[in-house]
């Protein structure tokens, strides 16, 4: 049984996981904070965020975010990326203006969350994984801990993210939505300029889920090695699968491993040579790092080299007008055109003005037609 199928069976004991406070020392657990130490230390951005003993949830202090119209949020940095993790906290809606309000979330190193748990204008809990928001029918209440959980697995296309409040899960803030890039920061509060709320944090815990996950994938099946020229093989095969979700494939060509690709039954190997033979086979791994066996060997030969190449001439400006003296010394107005006529060229590419001293059509005629718009398919 893994830890995620225990902890679902606890979903009512809050104080052991689900808005409870793991402690550093736990098994699985990455980041933690009570802030008994009455500082925002550990975390490693703040800003808007501060640590008081105005209103605990337990022990003296917790963090309270506030603002009138700038960010106010606490960040931490996870010392490794994980791609299975449960985030509990207990929190407490002061107050709110009528905008959205972020209250939990998981980010990669950069660019947008993962996941997040916010409340929308109207204050219900409403969640957005996989840049997709669900808004569920609870409304928060005011000045009242709550506990908040979140649990993510990033699993490509067998991505879940779910939500639970005070104990007990919201069906409707259960989300599948593809989620490809691992977990690396964790976050309290609202990054977002121009809201204005109040809210109160305490017990932050941060747990590696994806330990408990020990089963590996099935292998692949039925890869097929095709050599499409002398450069390129493509590859194909029967997706792997795994009880929690297959994440990805690595890509062996005689038994060295040349790529790892996150989505997908296909390769291109745009390295071999011409006139050689190459032996392929794929292996899966899931969010937890277990790896398949490897699959069928598919051996190909490349075909001898060919000759392919496309042949491109640019033409440039025409610098003289229609009735100028052409010379090497005045103007070259058939020069360029000239390397072009019977060239042999697959295309040709005009480029620049015709720059003669009067711009009428005539002259704008007599200039193109017998020179490089000569050379014009």
């Amino acid at each position: 049984m893994s830890l995620r199928t225990r902890l679902l069976g606890l979903v009512g004991c809050t104080s052991l996981v689900f808005g409870g406070f793991l402690p550093a020392s736990a098994a699985g657990v990455l980041f933690s904070d009570g802030f008994e130490t009455g500082t925002t230390a550990s975390w490693t951005s703040v800003r808007g965020v501060v640590v008081n003993n105005i209103d605990a949830f337990s022990g003296v202090y917790a963090a309270e975010a506030m603002s009138t119209g700038t960010a106010a949020y606490a960040r931490k940095t996870l010392v490794t990326p994980t791609t299975s993790l449960d985030y509990a906290l207990q929190f407490k809606l002061v107050s709110r203006g009528l905008t959205p309000v972020n209250v939990m979330a998981v980010r990669p190193s950069t660019g947008a969350p993962v996941a997040a748990v916010f409340l929308n204008r109207k204050g219900n809990l409403a969640l957005r994984a996989g840049g997709v928001s669900t808004v569920s029918a609870t409304v928060v209440g005011a000045n009242i801990w709550h506990s908040l959980s979140l649990h993510v697995e990033v699993a490509g296309s067998a991505s879940t993210t779910q939500v639970w409040l005070d104990g007990a899960a919201t069906p409707t803030l259960t989300s599948t939505a593809s989620l490809t890039t691992a977990v690396r920061q964790v976050e309290i509060g609202d990054p977002i300029a121009n809201r204005t709320f109040d809210v109160r944090f305490d017990d932050v815990s941060v747990q590696d889920t994806a330990a408990d996950d020990t089963s590996a994938p099935t292998a692949p099946a039925n890869l097929t090695a095709v050599a499409v020229s002398d450069h390129q093989v493509n590859l194909s095969w029967v997706a792997a699968t795994d009880d929690v979700g297959v994440t990805g494939y690595d890509v062996f060509r005689d038994s060295a491993q040349i790529a790892s690709i996150r989505a997908g039954t296909t390769y291109a190997d745009l390295s071999p040579t011409a006139e050689g033979t190459y032996i392929y086979q794929v292996r899966a791994q899931d969010a937890a790092g277990n790896i398949s066996a490897l699959s069928n060997s598919a051996t190909v030969s490349t075909p001898p080299a060919t000759s392919d190449s496309v042949q491109i001439a640019a033409a440039g400006d025409i610098a003289c007008s229609p009735s100028g003296v052409v010379s090497s010394a005045t103007c070259q107005q058939m020069a360029t055109s000239d390397l072009l006529i019977g060239g042999a060229y697959d295309r040709v590419l005009t480029l620049g003005d015709n720059q003669y001293e009067n711009g009428s059509l005539s002259n704008y005629l007599a200039s193109y037609a017998p020179s490089w718009g000569e050379s014009k398919a």
